[in-house]
């Protein structure tokens, strides 16, 4: 006579069985490599790793590249290798290099990749739990695009997440897109050959990196995949970011700033006119702020340089403005910065 095992252990086999079967369909899956550079920022770096391990996709490889940290990362980030070690369809990586900045981490975690896909994620910003599942269906639906993106949100203690629907991919034009702040380092999602096709992340810009490496990929792929909802999130601190330069000497990192992007830019040629556009408003964005700090000497700097660049009637009348305001007092520049708030403000503009 055969006796058939109790209910809850047929239960327990069929549910092992379907769990197995859910995890060889996910091999099936394009892989996705998260590359996470970090620097003494141990309880960050967690927070941002756990993100990734929420992703509702799977396969995804994580390699955190260390930058020569100081503080505890080591330790923890090998705790926690030991926890995930059951999750067949994620593994994560850790390496450990001397301190040279976080594009040269980038690039040592891009080396190592093996993703189809890759996910750039600073160790101090998140990921919402469905952005990687969203943005590889996005992939899928549009082979011709070679990034997709989507919209993020800025943080203090922790992100507001939507928790959808959430609306199909679209296409739009990458030339919209040159120096755009929209474009930060953890909202893409990139094929595997358009990253290594730019050849990396440039070690030389130490501020604006992501601004620069953007322009580059839209180069490459001028048709994008947009989902328009906040998948990332950036944690609002005192850090180096381009955003964040309204400091005492804002204005010249600024300007610097756009010295390096120019000079990259334009190192193969003319860069398309939408992208010397983009750029000559990242450079009135700094002389305007020099010109209200009263600051006229990085001001006509900023001016010089920018009239450099081939650029249309109407951003040339904006430069002489600029020009005419450089010789009067910071009060003057100050007001005429409130003007112009008020009318891009203005329902009738």
């Amino acid at each position: 006579m055969i006796f058939e095992a109790p209910i809850e252990k047929r239960l327990i086999r069929l549910l092992a069985s379907e769990k197995q079967l859910l995890s060889e369909s996910r091999k099936l899956e394009p892989l996705v490599s998260v590359i996470i550079p970090t620097f003494n920022r141990a309880a960050l770096l967690m927070e941002a790793l756990c993100s990734v391990l929420k992703q509702t996709y799977r396969p995804i490889e994580v390699l955190i590249v260390d930058d020569g940290s100081t503080d505890e990362t080591s330790h923890l980030i090998k705790a926690m290798i030991q926890e995930c070690s059951s999750d067949g369809n994620l593994s994560i990586r850790y390496s450990s290099q001397q301190n040279s900045g976080p594009s040269n981490a980038r690039n040592a975690g891009l080396r190592q990749s093996k993703g189809d896909f890759i996910q750039f994620l600073d160790s101090d910003d998140l990921l919402h739990p469905r952005k990687l599942e969203l943005q590889v269906e996005a992939m899928k639906q549009h082979p011709q695009c070679g990034y997709v993106f989507s919209n993020l949100q800025h943080f203090n203690e922790a992100p507001l997440w939507m928790g959808g629907p959430f609306p199909s991919a679209e296409l739009v034009r990458g030339e919209q897109f040159h120096y755009s702040h929209r474009l930060l380092t953890m909202v893409g999602l990139y094929r595997r050959q358009i990253c290594f096709a730019i050849g990396g992340w440039d070690a030389g810009m130490k501020i604006g990196e992501d601004l620069e490496f953007h322009h580059r990929v839209l180069l490459q792929t001028p048709t994008l995949a947009y989902v328009a909802a906040e998948l990332s999130a950036c944690r609002e601190h005192k850090g180096p970011r381009l955003t964040n330069l309204l400091l005492e000497d804002g204005a010249l990192r600024i300007i610097q700033t756009c010295e390096d992007l120019r000079a990259r830019a334009f190192v193969s040629g003319v860069p398309p006119a939408k992208a010397v556009e983009a750029l000559a408003v990242l450079y009135c964005r700094g002389i305007l702020e020099a010109l209200m700090r009263g600051d006229r000497t990085s001001a006509l700097a900023g001016l010089k340089a920018c009239r450099m660049m081939p650029l249309s009637e109407g951003r040339l009348r904006r430069l002489n403005l600029l020009v005419c305001l450089s010789y009067c007092p910071a009060v003057v520049a100050r007001i005429a910065f409130a003007l112009l708030k008020a009318s891009r403000r203005s329902p009738t503009n």
